[in-house]
């Protein structure tokens, strides 16, 4: 991968995960949020590793995100109320992020990497294989975890519409 290319995209998630984390708009927050995962992606493609940048784009974009949406949308949580942006542990978490990218930095650029071996890299269809006859259950599982999550949160929507329309004059 270009090393310009990595930066250019490397500055668009830290952008992108900075606004996620700051906007006060639910909505845009999770937007934001899906440029995160689209940059993640992008940079998978250029490692040259396609089957794990189309299950970054199909499990956290096409999935997760829009599940947040779709949650965010059902629920129309009350958006726009002020908050304290800033509260009184600023300072706190600051110097805790910058202890993080402190340490982060200096592992990244303090290590000498050896170059990946080639020879021991599986391909799409043996692990495709291995994820339909060994990890069929966890799958299952997870699937039915965010079946039951998204029946929980229409549930919920429909209950607080209700008594919204009651309470209505």
């Amino acid at each position: 991968m270009n090393q310009w290319l990595f930066v250019l995209l490397a500055l668009v998630i830290v952008s992108a995960a900075v606004l996620a984390v700051t906007l006060r708009n639910l909505i845009h927050s999770v937007l934001s949020l899906i440029v995160v995962f689209l940059g993640t992606a992008a940079v998978y493609v250029g490692l040259e590793a396609p089957f794990i940048a189309a299950v970054q784009v199909l499990i956290y974009v096409g999935a997760i995100a829009i599940l947040l949406l779709f949650a965010l949308m059902l629920v129309r949580a009350k958006m726009g109320q002020p908050t304290p942006h800033v509260t009184g542990s600023w300072w706190l978490g600051f110097i805790l992020a910058s202890a993080l990218f402190v340490i982060l930095a200096a592992a990244a650029f303090g290590i000498d990497r050896p170059a990946p071996p080639a020879a021991d890299v599986p391909d799409v269809a043996a692990l495709g294989t291995d994820l339909l006859r060994q990890w069929v259950m966890p799958f299952e599982a997870a699937s039915l975890l965010l079946t039951a999550a998204m029946i929980g949160a229409i549930a919920v929507a429909i209950e607080l519409r209700r008594q919204s329309r009651r309470s209505a004059p």
